[in-house]
């Protein structure tokens, strides 16, 4: 089995839905507000707090390296344990949750609305890079 299927949505959503053991769960959330409750029966549940900026801005946290790492190393497992759906969600599902989902979408070959910009470029830019090996064209964490 392999990944074949991955959606953004917004907390709301996601803290709506019982989880399935077909699904796995990546829950974004700002650094600065209590963490999503997610529902039981996920298979796992990867929890990142970052926010949603493109550039450094204090006292925002910039999505980094490390971040990018443990989504590969996520979804790799996920993958690997034969989960053949993705859930990602931030606040508001529209940024966050949407590169990295783009990201998936792009590596496991699984369809992606191309006309979709409202995706965070830097979160974006930097699984890609991670990804492909280029750590040292990413920004300091």
């Amino acid at each position: 089995m392999a990944i074949k299927q991955v959606v953004f949505v917004n907390r709301c959503d996601a803290e709506s839905r019982i989880g399935n053991r077909d699904w796995v769960a990546i829950s974004i959330s700002d650094p600065f507000s209590d963490p999503p409750t997610l529902e039981g029966g996920w298979q796992s549940v990867l929890r990142l707090r970052f926010s949603d900026i493109e550039k450094e801005d204090k006292p925002s946290v910039m999505f980094s390296a490390r971040d990018a790492q443990s989504i590969i190393d996520f979804v790799w497992r996920a993958n690997e344990a034969g989960v053949e759906n993705i859930l990602v969600h931030c606040k508001a599902g529209v940024s966050r949750s949407a590169a990295v989902a783009k990201w998936i979408a792009g590596e496991y070959h699984l369809p992606f609305d191309h006309d979709y910009f409202l995706y965070n470029r830097h979160i974006y830019s930097t699984l890609c890079k991670i990804a492909n090996g280029s750590h040292d064209a990413i920004m300091p964490p």
